[in-house]
């Protein structure tokens, strides 16, 4: 017998933009039949990460380049962790203003640490200006046409 596994949405976010697009993307995910939790980091222990299947991370960027603050402490675990992520499959999409010289770089950031940790980039990075509404669009097909080519390799044995 096998069961389909959650896909965790997490987002980052200091004004609600990131949380928005995260709703988005597990409406998104619903909608092609799949289970999706859209988790705020605050109300996520990084750890559990380790645990994931399949994790989609939406965030900002505050500051000089640093992760929202409800976003520090997954991003200071995977600094400090030694942890392996292999069997995680992640994507990661960044919103950001261009006008800024970090320019998304804590997704850049958890992009580069996931796969330190060893898990595996499904899609590449998906950087959003300010004005997202557009270029969402592209990460959501990107994501869709994943889905729609790997959904089946989600598929987990019970236990």
């Amino acid at each position: 017998m096998t069961q389909q596994p959650i896909i965790h949405v997490l987002f980052g976010t200091e004004t609600g933009n990131a949380e928005d697009c995260a709703f988005d993307v597990g409406r998104l995910i619903r909608e092609q039949g799949f289970l999706c939790q859209v988790t705020d980091l605050a109300d996520f222990s990084p750890p559990d990460i380790s645990e994931e299947k399949l994790v989609l991370l939406v965030t900002s960027t505050y500051g000089n380049g640093e992760p929202p603050s409800n976003a520090a402490g997954l991003m200071d675990w995977l600094i400090d962790t030694q942890e392996s992520l292999g069997g995680v499959s992640y994507a990661v999409c960044g919103l950001g203003d261009v006008a800024y010289p970090n320019f998304c770089q804590a997704a850049k950031d958890f992009d580069d640490l996931l796969d330190q940790r060893g898990a595996s980039r499904i899609l590449p990075i998906q950087e959003n200006c300010s004005d997202y509404a557009e270029s969402i669009g592209a990460f959501h097909k990107s994501l869709l046409d994943w889905l729609n080519e790997n959904g089946k390799s989600l598929q987990l044995a019970t236990q």
